[in-house]
């Protein structure tokens, strides 16, 4: 009796869980995403990985002011919600970002798109330079809550919640002052 009485407790939790997963499951879908542009200079503010929601092509514009680059320029973008993903800045060449065109919605408006970040291998010749990769992408119109990026092995990478704008770029620092040189003293030559 007492092993039957286990048996109907562990038979009704795992019940509860796969309507839950179920559910869950149910509370999804795919949908397909298509990349528009991309640069390797998108004046990103840090090191940190950021997704921003541009509802319209109006706040991708307001964007590409405040940073000072031209994602749009030359393209004939249609009038619909978009993704920007920023790496972040890094300070070599040989870093990338791809996004994968599957993504998934949520039922409660969440999109998560997933990306591969490259980076160069320890041993690589890379150039010395800032670079700040990005990559805008075209959604299909809904109305988005949040977006999310992860990366190839899972991991979080950026979300919008963590933003309500896009970040300004970042200020260039003043230039130090160099203090003046002084010609070394001769001391053992009379001239």
């Amino acid at each position: 009796m007492k092993n039957l009485l286990w048996f109907v407790v562990v038979a009704g939790l795992t019940g509860c869980g796969a309507v839950n997963s179920a559910r869950n499951l149910m509370s999804s879908a795919d949908v397909r995403v298509q990349e528009v542009a991309r640069t390797q200079q998108c004046a990103s503010a840090g090191e940190d990985s950021r997704v921003s929601l541009l509802r319209d092509l109006e706040a991708l514009k307001r964007w590409e002011t405040a940073q000072g680059v031209r994602l749009s320029e030359g393209r004939d973008l249609a009038e619909a919600p978009h993704a920007l993903i920023e790496m972040g800045q890094r300070k070599t060449g040989g870093y990338g970002l791809g996004v994968s065109r599957s993504a998934r919605l949520r039922a409660d408006g969440r999109l998560t798109l997933t990306a591969t970040f490259f980076e160069p291998s320890p041993a690589a010749f890379v150039a010395q330079a800032l670079m700040s990769p990005c990559v805008l992408v075209r959604l299909p119109k809904n109305d988005y809550t949040s977006i999310e990026v992860r990366d190839q092995a899972g991991k979080q990478r950026a979300d919008s919640d963590d933003d309500a704008e896009p970040a300004a770029p970042a200020e260039p620092a003043a230039p130090a002052e160099t203090p003046p040189v002084e010609e070394p003293k001769s001391w053992w030559w009379p001239f």
